[in-house]
């Protein structure tokens, strides 16, 4: 059997609806929908207060009247403080922890660092001290090859300055993409080639 909640019929076994019209009225659609509370006792007293400790929730990803992307919501709460949202999964299947816009596959964002796991398998990570805003890539490549690089990121957040190149016969190439030896560099001033 189906349960509907504030609606006679939807399209799934459980359908919950949030008919508030005054975000619509208002003319903000972003961030409109339903959500679930999960609560239980909080303290000892009798009789025991309940508190909602977490929230999952689907949302209005935009403001477009007649545009459908919806995101989904996982929220936490800290001690003496309001739920708040730990993983956002976007309309396009982006992942965000720790962000309320991932910018592709999967990112991870903290106080002082960013990793990101890009839809090409990339591996991208920065540290935000010190106003860095470049980051550190393993990428692996077509071909079979993969690249230790350190740049910015172009719109797919692909890395592009490869500084270390691992061909799949084991060749690794030092600022050359297509090493000829077990071990092919470029030195500035001295060293090795």
């Amino acid at each position: 059997s189906n349960v509907f909640i504030n609606n006679t019929g939807g399209d799934g076994v459980l359908y919950i609806l949030n008919d508030d019209q005054s975000s619509a009225a208002s003319g903000t659609l972003t961030d409109n929908g339903s959500y679930i509370n999960l609560s239980g006792k909080w303290t000892s007293a009798s009789p025991a207060a309940n508190r909602t400790f977490g929230r999952i929730g689907a949302f209005k990803e935009n403001n477009t009247s007649a545009n459908g992307a919806g995101y989904l919501g996982l929220y936490s709460r800290p001690d003496g403080s309001a739920l708040t949202e730990r993983v956002r999964i976007s309309s396009t299947g982006n992942v965000g922890i720790g962000t309320e816009n991932p910018l592709n596959g999967v990112d991870i964002v903290q106080s002082d660092s960013r990793t990101r796991v890009t839809t090409y398998g990339h591996i991208i990570t920065q540290n935000h001290n010190h106003s860095v805003t470049n980051y550190w890539s393993i990428a692996p490549r077509n071909g079979g090859e993969l690249d230790i690089s350190y740049g910015p990121t172009d719109s797919d957040g692909t890395v592009t300055a490869d500084l270390v190149t691992i061909k799949s016969d084991g060749k690794i190439g030092q600022g050359i993409s297509n090493p000829s030896s077990a071990f092919h560099g470029l030195v500035s001033s001295g060293g090795y080639n």
